[in-house]
């Protein structure tokens, strides 16, 4: 009958093939029979693919689809993955801010139940001329509950001075929480939440509140503190030499 050009089933490919008779060959992969022509063009024989082909499906194997709860997976690591990249992208457009570098401006609008001047927002740059103490807190921060009474009792102390400004910006949290939270201290400098994450991506770092920072006079980052205040001695070893210019 002469060669055959291939021994590969047309339907598969697959090579486990069992020669039925002088024309025809099983494919033990698929099932499928394929007859053995003569192709004209190449002057050989090669193997063609007859119309009885047994399909996965008739053979009672299912093709599976993926669960519901992989999907979801799938689609939540994604949605994560974006999220990281943007961060990423974020951070490199705007580098983090240090010590000594001008904090751009922001607004922070507050709590129905706190004012500023009467205002119920508060602009940064209309606080030039004064020393201000920015303060990231939230209500299910354990850390922020070690200062928060000695952050109230130094803005006491500096508040009839007017030379200083207390911010309480709360960070990722919710009003019921946040409120409580203010209440059980008794916070009285201007507190609002930083909606949208706007105010903590200014300073551009991976917040772990409490995390405070000073700006002087003139708008300028002078001082960052990651993590609690200790004492009340211990902001003001930060605000005293600030006031007096150094």
């Amino acid at each position: 009958m002469g060669k055959l050009k291939s021994l590969n089933c047309p339907n598969c490919g697959s090579s486990n093939l069992t020669k039925i008779d002088e024309v025809s060959y099983k494919c033990n992969h698929c099932e499928s029979i394929s007859v053995v022509e003569k192709d004209p063009d190449q002057n050989t024989f090669i193997l063609v693919l007859s119309e009885n082909v047994i399909s996965p499906e008739s053979r009672g194997v299912s093709r599976r689809s993926v669960p519901l709860w992989a999907q979801i997976f799938i689609w939540v690591a994604l949605l994560g993955l974006l999220g990281l990249l943007a961060s990423m992208l974020l951070k490199a457009k705007n580098p983090i801010l240090g010590v000594d570098s001008t904090v751009p401006n922001f607004t922070l609008t507050l709590f129905s139940s706190y004012e500023y001047n009467g205002a119920s927002e508060v602009r940064l740059s209309d606080l030039r001329g004064k020393l201000v103490i920015v303060n990231f807190w939230a209500s299910w921060c354990q850390p922020c509950r070690t200062e928060a009474a000695d952050l109230e009792t130094t803005w006491q102390f500096y508040e009839k001075t007017g030379q200083v400004v207390f911010l309480g910006v709360d960070y990722v949290d919710t009003e019921p929480e946040a409120r409580a939270y203010m209440t059980e201290f008794t916070l009285s400098y201007p507190n609002g939440p930083d909606l949208g994450t706007r105010i903590s991506q200014i300073f551009n770092r991976n917040l772990g509140v409490p995390e405070t920072y000073v700006i002087d006079q003139q708008g300028v980052l002078r001082f960052i503190q990651i993590g609690p205040f200790q004492s009340v001695a211990g902001i003001q070893a930060v605000i005293d030499p600030l006031l007096a210019g150094r």
